[in-house]
C-alpha cells in the first residue's frame, strides 16, 4: 500500500522517536515527527475511508495527541500524557513499517 521509500521514511521517524524522553524538551521534536508523518500519509489522499495510513494517525491525533495540548498543573501530569502519545505513535509506526 505504501512505497518502499515512504516505509523507509517511517522507519527513520520510528528510530528517531524511540530514544526520546517524555520531557517537554523532546516533545516539540516529537510533534514535528508526528506532523511529518501526517504529511506523508496525506500524500496518499485525504479521504480517511480510502487511506488507512492517514486514518491511523488521525486517530492518534484525535485521541492521545489532543490530550497533550491541555494545560496541566504539574509537569508530571503533562509528561504522562506525552508518554501515552509517544506509545500510541510508536505502535502505529511499527504497524506500518512491518
Amino acid at each position: 500500500m505504501i512505497t518502499a521509500i515512504d516505509k523507509q521514511a517511517l522507519q527513520t521517524i520510528y528510530q528517531q522517536l524511540v530514544p526520546m524522553s517524555t520531557r517537554e524538551r523532546d516533545f516539540t521534536i516529537m510533534e514535528n515527527l508526528f506532523y511529518r508523518t501526517l504529511q506523508l500519509a496525506r500524500n496518499y489522499g485525504s479521504d480517511q475511508h480510502e487511506n488507512r495510513l492517514l486514518k491511523d494517525f488521525i486517530e492518534v491525533k484525535e485521541s492521545v495527541y489532543s490530550e497533550t495540548q491541555k494545560q496541566y498543573a504539574k509537569s508530571r501530569q503533562r509528561e504522562l500524557t506525552i508518554s501515552h502519545f509517544k506509545t500510541a505513535f510508536k505502535k502505529k509506526l511499527s504497524h506500518w513499517i512491518k
